[in-house]
């Protein structure tokens, strides 16, 4: 009898302990509920009030907007889908009054634009105007009788740099007694062929001076390589005659006038004892 007293007792103490243990699940399981559709709520109520505010921040910056352009909300908002379409695409950046008023539907909403225009026009004129007699006021104070620019020095400047252009332009051409010396290669050059073409041209027809040819690097016996080089460039005996054209052995010469460290092929002018480099 004791031991079935005793396992009775264990069996009440098992079930009371998983009575309790399911109700603490159960209210556990009730309070995540709770706290879950309180939470939702209040998140539900806090996008409400944030949609609430951005709305009304729109409606202030339309009507701001409007305002600041003497315009109504409707015409403002007539602009925004104005410019939606073509008007937008053509000119992104049109001000609301000219895009209302390329788009006005008849001549009397036309006037009405133009005259909000003129008027917003005139404060910005009568703003800028005020501002520029403040500048020029403190201008005054601050320079006092000091002269920004000095306009007969700046005169003067004018009249010299026009002079020096006229000089170096006189200067660059080519005048009687000038000679350009050519120094060229005479084989394996084709840049030598065509900038001897090019000196010669630019003598030609030209009283008092001449292209003096001389060729680097070679010796009496390249006579005959040098007559060829110069009838295969239509060089005539005549122009060697009268010395517009001169051919000439190099002995040396261009490697003094360029202390060993010229490419050919060169041009230099040669102007009394004056040498100039040149580029042709």
């Amino acid at each position: 009898m004791i031991g079935i007293e005793r396992n009775i007792n264990m069996a009440v103490k098992n079930l009371i302990n998983l009575v309790l243990l399911v109700s603490v699940i159960l209210l556990s399981v009730f309070s995540s509920f709770i706290y879950a559709k309180e939470n939702n709520t209040s998140f539900k109520k806090t996008k409400y009030k944030d949609s609430l505010l951005k709305q009304s921040e729109t409606k202030k910056s339309i009507y701001r907007n409007a305002k600041m352009w003497g315009i109504t909300i409707e015409d403002w908002a007539r602009y925004k889908e104005i410019m939606k379409g073509p008007q937008g695409i053509w000119t992104p950046n049109l001000d609301p009054l000219m895009a209302l008023g390329l788009n006005a539907k008849t001549e009397n909403e036309r006037r009405r634009i133009a005259l909000i225009q003129l008027k917003l026009e005139e404060k910005r004129l009568v703003r800028m105007l005020a501002y520029d007699r403040t500048y020029k006021k403190i201008e005054k104070e601050y320079f006092g009788n000091q002269t920004l620019v000095d306009i007969k020095k700046l005169k003067r400047r004018i009249t010299l740099a026009k002079k020096a252009r006229k000089i170096r332009a006189q200067d660059k051409q080519m005048q009687i007694g000038d000679r350009l010396l050519l120094f060229v290669s005479l084989k394996g050059c084709e840049q030598c062929r065509q900038t001897a073409y090019r000196a010669i041209d630019y003598v030609r027809g030209k009283k008092g001076v001449g292209v003096d040819i001389f060729f680097v690097g070679t010796t009496n016996k390249e006579k005959n390589e040098i007559q060829a080089w110069a009838k295969s460039m239509s060089i005539s005996s005549l122009s060697i005659k009268h010395g517009n054209v001169s051919l000439n052995y190099d002995r040396g010469t261009f490697k003094r006038l360029t202390k060993d460290q010229g490419v050919l092929p060169l041009v230099i002018r040669k102007r009394g004892s004056k040498l100039t480099h040149e580029v042709l």
